[in-house]
């Protein structure tokens, strides 16, 4: 469960730091500034396709790295964690945490970790040692 748990924070920082310099690469600095039609609606849709994308991304590297140690449902991991991410996004608004760039960075990786363990659990009844 703490293997998955760290993959899946590794995948979330993943995102995460891609996602804070994606987001600065994507967003011209002077739009805060400057406002307008075309800064405004750029950003209406950066702001949600660009934290999809990163998701999607930390999403394939999961599944991918849980897939590579042959770690069971690695797709079910994958899955959650693209889930947890906007249920994360919107307990970081609703808190109102002061800095929302922390929220920005710390919910990819939160959400995957979680999301790694959540799935690393065995069901009850379920046999924990691999057949020999």
């Amino acid at each position: 469960m703490l293997t998955r748990a760290l993959i899946g924070a590794f995948a979330g920082a993943v995102a995460g730091i891609a996602g804070y310099l994606g987001w600065s690469w994507v967003i011209p600095v002077e739009c805060p500034e400057l406002g307008g039609r075309i800064c405004d609606e750029w950003y209406s849709v950066a702001t949600f396709f660009l934290p999809v994308c990163w998701a999607v991304v930390a999403g394939l590297v999961l599944a991918a790295v849980l897939a590579l140690f042959a770690l069971p449902r690695a797709w079910s991991a994958s899955g959650l964690g693209c889930a947890f991410w906007p249920v994360l996004w919107v307990a970081g608004a609703v808190v109102d945490v002061a800095n929302m760039q922390l929220v920005v960075s710390a919910v990819p990786v939160v959400a995957f970790a979680l999301a790694g363990a959540v799935t690393g659990r065995s069901a009850p009844g379920e046999a924990t040692a691999r057949p020999s």
